[in-house]
This record gives structure tokens, sequence and C-alpha cells, in this order.
């Protein structure tokens, strides 16, 4: 494994724990969009994973600024929280494979 490919195993596993974090309640929602933008844009990989991550990345986004628009600042409401769950699940699944195609064989 490259020093690279050690750098983007570190990215992803990172994501992944942001998420976890967000999902147990240790990460406010604000951190959890913040984390995300910045450590995706340090993932190698293909064009088409980083058009899916920043879809549901960008979902995620405008979650946030419909609720900071709405006065939400410390929650989301029922109807925001469903669109993040499902935007994070599917995060959750492109950092997973992702991170089964860094293990080396």
């Amino acid at each position: 494994m490259t020093a690279e490919d050690s750098r983007n195993s570190r990215q992803l596993r990172l994501a992944a724990n942001v998420i976890s974090g967000y999902e147990n309640g240790t990460i406010p929602f604000q951190r959890l969009v913040d984390d995300l933008d910045i450590l995706g844009n340090e993932i190698d990989a293909s064009e088409d994973w980083r058009r899916s991550f920043v879809e549901h990345w960008w979902t995620l986004e405008e979650v946030r600024s419909v609720s900071l628009d709405q006065g939400l600042q410390s929650g989301l409401n029922p109807d925001f929280r469903a669109i993040a769950d499902e935007a994070i699940a599917s995060l959750k699944v492109l950092i997973q494979d992702r991170i089964g195609t860094e293990t080396p064989s």
C-alpha cells in the first residue's frame, strides 16, 4: 500500500467515523456537513464515485441551509431528518464500498 493509498483509507475511515459520531449524537449536524465536505474533497476516487458522494453531500447541505433559513438552529424537523437520513445512508454505503476496495489483498 502506497502512502497515497494509506492517506485515502484514513480519509475514508474519518468520513465513516464522522457519520457514526452524528448517528450516536456526539457530532452535530452542522459539523457533519462541514466535515464531509472537507473529507470528500480529499478522497481519491473515480469520477462516478465523487459525483455520487457530492450528490448525497449536497442533499445534506441543502437540508442544513433550509433549516437555518427556517430558524432551526439546533435540530431538524422530521421531514428534513428523513431526507438527511436517506442521504447519510447512501453516503455510508459509498464510503464502506470504497473502504472495501482500499483494503490490500
